[in-house]
């Protein structure tokens, strides 16, 4: 009798707990503006479609995320092409100092245009 009485406890106490878990989703389903019955069942089949929900809209905004992220790379690389087209020009702008380094100032702008697109690469890993 001592035995059934303490499994009965156990289980009341049990039972209880699954309760107040229940009402806990209930109350998170009510702040999110999901109206459901008051019924276990309701509750339950109400907070995993909310779950799904969420799932959606996450995958949702990672893909806008990406496509974000995917134009500013785009963006930062039309601003480094901009750059050195302007800088390109400012040097044409002085003929003098173009035929005194002649080909030399090629050369030594070819390394920069180098480092330029490994900088634009490497900002490809950093996210």
């Amino acid at each position: 009798a001592m035995r059934r009485l303490e499994r009965n406890q156990r289980e009341q106490r049990r039972s209880n707990q699954i309760s107040q878990q229940i009402d806990g989703l209930r109350q998170v389903l009510c702040e999110a503006g999901i109206a459901v019955k008051a019924s276990k069942s309701s509750i339950l089949t109400g907070t995993a479609h909310y779950i799904r929900a969420l799932q959606t809209k996450q995958v949702q905004l990672e893909e806008e995320r990406d496509r974000m992220v995917t134009e500013m790379r785009q963006l930062e690389v039309q601003s480094l092409l901009r750059q050195h087209q302007r800088k390109a020009a400012a040097a044409s702008d002085h003929p003098d100092d173009g035929q005194r380094r002649g080909q030399h100032d090629h050369q030594r702008r070819a390394p920069r245009q180098q480092q330029q697109q490994v900088q634009v690469r490497g900002e490809d890993h950093h996210e």
